[in-house]
C-alpha cells in the first residue's frame, strides 16, 4: 500500500498518512521504496506568501519499515518485508522558500528529483535516497 510521509514540525517526527487522507501514526525514521516526491504548487506559494508552514510536500511510496512508530488513534500501516538496501544514497532537500521541488542537496545547483527506488527519512528532517529519477 502506498502512504504519504511528511515532516511534522509540531511533533518533530514524521507523520504517516493513509491514501484516504487520515494519519495512521508517527515515526522517528521511515524507510520507503518505489517513491514519488510530491509538492503542491499552491501550498508552496501560500507558504512563501505567508511565511506560515503547512503540509504541502511529502514522499509517497511503500513503507518498508519504521523506527519509533506510534499509532495514532489505534491505527497502523501495512509494510513490506525488510530487504537489504544495496543503493548508494545521496542527501536530498526541500525548502519551500528556496526550492520549487525536492532536489539533490550535494549539487551546487538544484537538481530536481521526481522519484526514487529507496528513500530513508532520517531523524531531524534529514532525507537520503537511492536510485533517483531526475527531471
Amino acid at each position: 500500500m502506498i502512504y504519504q510521509v511528511y515532516w511534522n514540525k509540531t511533533k518533530e517526527c514524521y507523520s504517516i498518512r493513509h491514501p484516504d487522507g487520515y494519519v495512521v501514526g508517527h515515526a522517528v525514521q521511515v524507510l520507503m521504496h518505489d517513491c514519488k516526491f510530491v509538492v503542491s504548487a499552491k501550498g508552496r506559494d501560500r507558504v512563501r506568501a505567508t511565511g506560515h508552514k503547512t503540509v504541502h510536500a511529502w514522499v509517497e511510496g511503500t513503507i518498508q519499515y519504521t523506527i519509533g512508530f506510534k499509532a495514532y488513534k489505534g491505527r497502523g500501516y501495512h509494510h513490506t518485508d525488510p530487504a537489504e538496501c544495496e543503493r548508494t544514497m545521496v542527501p536530498l532537500r526541500y525548502n519551500p522558500m528556496v526550492d520549487d521541488r525536492f532536489c539533490v542537496n550535494e549539487s551546487p545547483w538544484c537538481t530536481y528529483v521526481t522519484g526514487a527506488e529507496v528513500v530513508h527519512l532520517c531523524p531531524g528532517r534529514h532525507m537520503q535516497a537511492g536510485g533517483l529519477t531526475m527531471e
